[in-house]
């Protein structure tokens, strides 16, 4: 029943996202650098590790109801990594990033995000659902520490996330949808083709859909789709400035 929801649900974010990866392959080659980074296949369970210091760049863009990126609504936002170790939210080793907004932001946009990154392979994201209903001007709820991928799970796997209704009956599952699928960008002003890792996350009235990779350690890819009331968000990870050595 899970593999059968992720199939219908999220027909459009598969289909985006293989798009997407040739079309930054694409633009590599056409620039004729040097393309460097690991194709090998990555471990089972991929644990991220970000730098006191790190930074991601993402371009970004407000979509329409049917996927369609607004140019004018068009910005970047940088990501910087402040700590690794934190505790926040009755956990420990928490990474804590600001984002600075350069130019007009889409939404959901936040100065300051956490993350959780376990050993076998799980992101959490403190508040993630709550963002959401903010967002969709959903009944309030108070944010948690939302699993956002369990990248430890099988293609088609899927996992409970958590509900966005006032009832608790709306619920959100994660579906992991590929592995090992290579994206590109900028690492260390250096264009680098590398594997990653994507996850669905869907209800009956919401879709969205990450990429993640661990060598180098970044989110690549972050989407939700719109709906008749509310503007979808696309980012895409322009380039990653990292100071972990190779």
């Amino acid at each position: 029943m899970h593999v059968m929801k992720a199939d219908r649900c999220c027909l459009r974010w598969g289909a985006w996202m293989s798009a997407f990866v040739v079309l930054q392959m694409l633009t590599i080659v056409s620039c004729r650098d040097t393309v460097t980074g690991p194709l090998a296949v990555q471990p089972a369970a991929p644990v991220l590790r970000l730098t006191v210091g790190d930074s991601l760049l993402f371009d970004t863009w407000q979509l329409g109801v049917y996927g369609d990126k607004i140019p004018s609504s068009y910005a970047q936002i940088l990501w910087c990594v402040t700590s690794v170790s934190d505790s926040f939210g009755g956990r420990t080793g928490v990474t804590t990033m600001i984002a600075d907004t350069l130019g007009r932001p889409p939404t959901p946009a936040a100065d300051t995000l956490r993350f959780q990154f376990s050993t076998n392979g799980d992101i959490f994201e403190f508040g993630y659902l709550t963002r959401l209903r903010q967002r969709h001007q959903w009944p309030a709820a108070p944010p948690t520490w939302d699993r956002i991928a369990a990248l430890s799970l099988q293609v088609g796997d899927a996992w409970d996330v958590g509900t966005v209704d006032s009832l608790g009956g709306d619920l959100v599952e994660g579906f992991v949808d590929s592995r090992g699928q290579y994206f590109a960008t900028r690492v260390n002003g250096v264009a680098t083709v590398f594997p990653g890792y994507v996850t669905t996350l869907a209800a009956s009235n919401f879709s969205g859909g990450f990429a993640f990779a661990d060598a180098p350690s970044a989110l690549v890819v972050y989407q939700e789709d719109g709906t008749a009331s509310t503007q979808g968000v696309l980012f895409l990870l322009a380039s990653l400035k990292t100071r972990r050595s190779s």
